[in-house]
Parts: C-alpha cells; sequence; structure tokens
C-alpha cells in the first residue's frame, strides 16, 4: 500500500545492539555470501533508497532516508557501503551501520571500481540488486564498472527476495516489537475517534503515538466517505463520517507492520462478514498454503463485491519491505513458508456507502498462524 509522507523523515534510526548485535549483522551477511556462492556470484551489489532498500538494510542495518546509498558483498569477509552524504555529514550516517566500511559515493563509477579492485573481483559475474529502481546514470556507472573489467552483471532480486522471506529469530524479535507498537498507534486512532476527533485529527494522533513508540517511519491513508477511498493526510479536515475506515504501518528497526482498521458505533453486517472471512484465512494459514487456498478458506463474499483498495490479493508478505513475497493472489502459486510473517486482509463493498477493511498480521511456525496483530481484536 502506497501513501504519501512528508519529505522529511524523523523517525528512529539508531540501532538497538540489545534487539539485533552486531553478530547478527555478520551472520546475515554469510547467508547472502552463500546465496552468491551457490550461484556462482563473485560479488554483489545492493542498491537502495527511501522507498526500498530491504536488501541494503538486511545486511548493514543503513535504511536511507532521503538519498540512495549501496551495499557491497565481496565473497567474503565485510561489507563496504557507499552513501549520499557530505564530509560534514559522514560520520553520522556512518554511525546508522554496524560495520566500519562506509564511504561517500562521490564519483559512482569511480567508487565501484576501487571496491572491485580492493576485494580482487576480476573475473565472473557481478549480482545487482534494485537495478530497477536506479535513476539511468547510476545504473550506467555501475553497469560500465563492472563490464569494463569484464565482469558480467546477473539480476539477484529474487534470490534475495527468497532469503528475506524466511525471518531469523533476532528478526522474529524485532517483527514482534514492531507488531506491539502498531497494535498500540492502531488504540492511539481508536482513541481519538471515539473522544470526538476527526479523520484527520484522528491519523495525526496515530503517527505521533508511534514516533514517540521510537517508530522508524510511520504511514497513513483514512476515508471522509465511509472507507470508499482511502486518502493520504495533506491538510486538517472538520470531516468526521459515521464510520472510519484508516490505514496505519509503522515501521521499527526497519521493520514494518501495517493494518486496515474500520471503526463505528456499531459493528455492522458487512464489518462482521469481513471479520469473520479474516478469522477463516488466519485458521487457514501455514506453511505451503497459497492466495487460493486463502481465497477458499475465506469463502464467498456474499451480497458484497471486494473493496476496490484490496482487488484480488488477500495478503502478502512483510519485513524489512511493507511488501514482501509472496503476492497472496489466487492466481499466484508462490505458497507461504514457516518463519514467514504476512499482512493478511479482507475489504467488502456494498454500493457506495457500504464498505468494511480488515487485517491481521500473523507468522508461521510448522503448526501453523501465530497472530501479531488482528482487526477487529477477539
Amino acid at each position: 500500500m502506497q501513501t504519501m509522507q512528508p519529505v522529511i523523515v524523523f523517525g528512529s534510526y539508531m540501532l538497538d545492539e540489545e534487539l539485533i548485535p552486531v553478530d547478527e549483522f555478520e551472520l546475515r551477511v554469510r547467508s547472502v555470501q552463500s546465496v552468491m556462492a551457490g550461484n556462482g556470484w563473485s560479488g554483489l551489489i545492493a542498491y537502495g533508497d527511501p522507498l526500498e532498500n530491504a536488501v541494503l538494510t538486511y545486511t548493514t542495518n543503513y535504511a536511507p532516508r532521503n538519498r540512495p546509498a549501496i551495499a557491497l558483498i565481496p565473497p567474503d569477509g565485510d561489507p563496504r557501503m557507499l552513501v549520499s552524504a557530505s564530509p560534514r555529514d559522514i560520520k553520522r550516517e556512518a554511525s546508522l551501520a554496524w560495520m566500519d566500511d562506509v564511504r561517500m559515493i562521490g564519483n559512482l563509477g569511480d567508487s565501484l571500481g576501487a571496491w572491485l579492485d580492493d576485494a580482487g573481483i576480476d573475473i565472473g559475474t557481478v549480482a545487482l540488486i534494485g537495478g530497477a529502481n536506479m535513476r539511468p546514470p547510476a545504473f550506467d556507472a555501475t553497469t560500465e564498472a563492472c563490464v569494463s573489467r569484464g565482469l558480467k552483471i546477473a539480476n539477484a532480486d529474487a534470490a534475495m527476495a527468497a532469503l528475506l522471506h524466511r525471518k531469523r529469530p533476532r528478526e522474529m524479535v524485532v517483527v514482534r516489537r514492531a507488531a506491539g507498537i502498531l497494535t498500540e498507534t492502531a488504540e492511539s486512532l481508536s482513541a481519538a475517534w471515539k473522544s470526538g476527533a476527526t479523520a484527520s485529527e484522528a491519523v495525526l494522533a496515530a503517527e505521533k503515538a508511534a514516533f514517540t513508540l521510537q517508530a522508524l517511519d510511520a504511514r497513513t491513508l483514512f476515508s471522509i466517505d465511509g472507507g470508499r477511498t482511502l486518502r493520504p493526510y495533506e491538510r486538517p479536515m472538520q470531516d468526521r463520517p459515521k464510520r472510519l475506515a484508516a490505514y496505519v504501518a509503522v515501521r521499527y528497526q526497519a521493520y514494518w507492520a501495517e493494518a486496515f482498521v474500520t471503526l463505528s458505533p456499531r459493528r455492522s453486517k458487512i464489518q462482521i462478514a469481513a471479520g469473520d472471512a479474516l478469522a477463516r484465512m488466519i485458521a487457514a494459514a501455514g506453511p505451503g498454503v497459497t492466495g487460493a487456498e486463502l481465497q477458499i478458506a475465506a469463502g464467498p463474499p456474499g451480497p458484497y463485491k471486494t473493496h476496490p483498495a484490496i482487488g484480488a490479493s488477500l495478503g502478502h508478505g512483510i519485513g524489512l519491505s511493507l511488501s514482501e513475497m509472496p503476492d497472496l493472489s489466487p492466481g499466484n502459486s508462490d505458497a507461504m513458508i514457516e518463519n514467514g510473517t504476512y499482512s493478511l486482509t479482507v475489504g467488502l463493498s456494498e454500493g457506495r456507502r457500504n464498505h468494511a477493511l480488515t487485517s491481521a498480521m500473523v507468522a508461521l511456525g510448522p503448526d501453523g498462524a501465530e497472530v501479531l496483530w488482528r482487526m477487529p481484536r477477539p
């Protein structure tokens, strides 16, 4: 779910080493290097920007706020990171990463060439993450730095997405904390709404609660037409519809948690139907389950239609990206896996004024789903 947010991101970016100690990143880098070895890659270049930075953050802890950064991972040893920073700011930016080798990007082609020489990468194939998100000059400089040395380039997005899909134990500690922050954020939204706040005031109260709880980022959408459409906060509005539908996402220590909520004085038939469908999906969730099987579990929508904000998808993986693999659509054969974390969503509509959006976050163990967040609460 894409939202429009302020240009300046001001959440908590500092690494909490009690939750994720440095040796966790060393283990992550070794797992990435194992994937590299399995694919015959001589090195890996992971590009990240403020919109998408999962692999970059997974291996460095660095989450770009306004400008891109690049992680450079050799076949063995620790990575190097290139950041968009001035000489004045480089020490501050370097403090957000776990390793010591953090440098200014400068001339990208020269910086990449220096790393390839230092790492002794002079033959084979270099894997590239996030190449599709690069601006053309950066992509061209990356390509030239490799090709000029006789190196080939391979797209590694799918291989790394599969690695990140399965959460490590320390990752799950942070994911559960992110879900806890989501719970308190959604409760702040509900409390503000019940106290008489307008829709825009309620989502601002939710964002304030998230940042108070040390969220790195908080994003919201809300409805002023009973849930038919969702919109970002642009200015204060005096609208207070009888039913408030909203989307809330929070990011803590780089891990996302998200929720759809529908608030009203009394649960309507469509809200009950959506909640019941979500409960059946949670009960059916488990390793090996696909979107088609979740759709069967949810059951037919009855007199309602699928909400346009949801479409055909019943959910997706979630973690360092708001939307990880797999897309749990009926037409996608990719399945849920043990130690994966997922956002499950039900959206129903009837006419122009009767709508319900609800969701859950679950983590899969060998025997089924652990509920990390659920709306409505049991």
